[in-house]
């Protein structure tokens, strides 16, 4: 994961860019960072679904034009402001201060699919965001090399008229606790999985108990069935569905390693999202990473986001484009994070 922004309080000239070329090519960190930037962007479709991301989008172009021009990156607000809202009267800076916070929270999740874009670009650094404090205040994209990629995570080929998905974290259940959870990542330790476990069986022993009672008072009974006998009996067959259900999702879960996460476990302003099971290796312990995967679609350019692949596409989870739900269909490959269509075009 990318790390958090630092802020850099600036009392003399602004430096010039870094010049600092890649192995991979003869473009400098900082024009490979925002080139970097726009790619992702183009794949997810989110500057065109909200400002802040817009606003990233602006930085990065802006970033790309002077570095080309070998003038400083530094950004200032009334910059930014005239490229994307020109016609806004609000001042600079109030208008840019909640796209900068909103920034800013990303940045901790779109770290694995900044990375992503890098790898598909063959470009060795990805972008960290920063604000040199003054007056005027002044943005910029600083460069980072990208993260070293294990064995397993190769990226496939694209077929042709297939798509590349690009990864974003998910806040975790009780984000508020800890910056890993906030990152979309829970540490599958030794502790969290005795605590799975406690908790499963403490309400599978619940449900066993609860079934003794019905049938001990339950043959004892020597009144006609009650309302409230029913609705006690539906209560019961309810909670042992729900056990059922959590079995056969933590089934999947260690089975597969890739499900879709239950609504519960999702944040309310997120959907489709996923629950991956990452085993530990040498260089990392296992976690559970939330995560939303999405791409353009190369038929109509809609967003495609995942689903379950229900009855239609059984024990599969599948990419559909929200223009064309039913026709623009792709498959899910989260090792190369690629997509094959699977209806005939």
């Amino acid at each position: 994961m990318l790390g958090f922004m630092t802020l850099s309080v600036q009392s003399v000239p602004i430096p010039e860019p870094s010049r600092e070329a890649s192995p991979e090519t003869s473009l400098p960190a900082q024009e490979q960072a925002a080139a970097v930037v726009l790619a992702y962007l183009a794949n997810t479709q989110l500057a065109a679904r909200s400002k802040a991301f817009e606003v990233l989008s602006e930085l990065a172009t802006q970033t790309l034009a002077r570095v080309r021009e070998g003038k400083p990156t530094e950004i200032a607000t009334v910059s930014l402001k005239a490229g994307v809202a020109p016609n806004v009267a609000k001042d600079p800076s109030a208008w840019m201060s909640p796209h900068w916070a909103r920034l800013l929270k990303e940045e901790q999740r779109w770290g694995e699919g900044m990375a992503a874009a890098a790898h598909r670009e063959g470009l060795a650094f990805v972008p960290r965001l920063d604000k040199v404090q003054g007056n005027p205040t002044y943005y910029r994209i600083l460069a980072e090399h990208v993260p070293a990629k294990g064995g397993e995570d190769q990226v496939a080929q694209v077929p042709a008229g297939g798509i590349f998905y690009t990864p974003e974290s998910v806040a975790a259940p009780g984000a508020f606790l800890s910056k890993a959870l906030k990152a979309g990542s829970v540490p599958w330790t030794a502790p969290a999985r005795w605590s799975l476990l406690a908790l499963v069986m403490s309400s599978l022993i619940v449900i066993l108990f609860s079934a003794w009672l019905l049938i001990y008072f339950g043959i004892r009974v020597n009144r006609p069935v009650s309302p409230a006998d029913i609705t006690l009996v539906a209560v019961f067959l309810v909670l042992v569905g729900s056990l059922v259900s959590i079995f056969r999702f933590l089934n999947e879960l260690f089975d597969l390693r890739l499900v879709m996460a239950p609504s519960m476990l999702a944040p309310l302003s997120k959907d489709n999202v996923t629950l991956e099971l990452r085993p530990s290796s040498a260089e990392a312990e296992g976690q559970l990473v939330f995560a939303r995967y999405t791409s353009t679609c190369p038929i109509c350019s809609g967003s495609i986001e995942l689903f379950s692949g229900r009855r239609e596409f059984p024990g599969r989870i599948v990419g559909r484009c929200r223009r064309s739900a039913r026709e623009h269909v792709f498959s899910f490959d989260v090792a190369g994070k690629v997509g094959r269509p699977l209806r005939p075009t």
